[in-house]
């Protein structure tokens, strides 16, 4: 079981301005207000936007990978075509959970 906060976090911008911006949890319901700040960043260039993005969807990815990824761990995949792509889908996940990888 993985403990971060859960989904979906946004990019919201900070009131302090100066290109700072947040990843928030952001609660649905109480009308979109954010809940808990994930980090801070500056957004200095399109890179640094680029970034800010993926972080923001990392709790979906998460959740879509492990949703099509249940029950085929590499060495259970029985179906050699995708085995490798199923092992390094199972690396990944385990890097996210804090796990040491190869």
């Amino acid at each position: 079981m993985v403990n971060f906060t859960p989904g979906p976090w946004e990019v919201v911008t900070s009131i302090r301005g100066d290109n700072e911006h947040l990843i928030a949890w952001v609660d649905g319901k109480n009308q979109g207000e954010y809940r808990q700040i994930i980090c801070n960043t500056y957004i200095e260039d399109h890179e640094d936007n680029a970034n800010i993005n993926l972080i923001a969807a990392a709790p979906e990815m998460y959740k879509a990978l492990t949703e099509k990824v249940c029950g085929k761990l590499c060495f259970e995949c029985e179906d050699e075509e995708n085995e490798e792509d199923f092992c390094e889908i199972a690396r990944v996940l385990a890097k996210a959970e804090g796990k040491e990888v190869d």
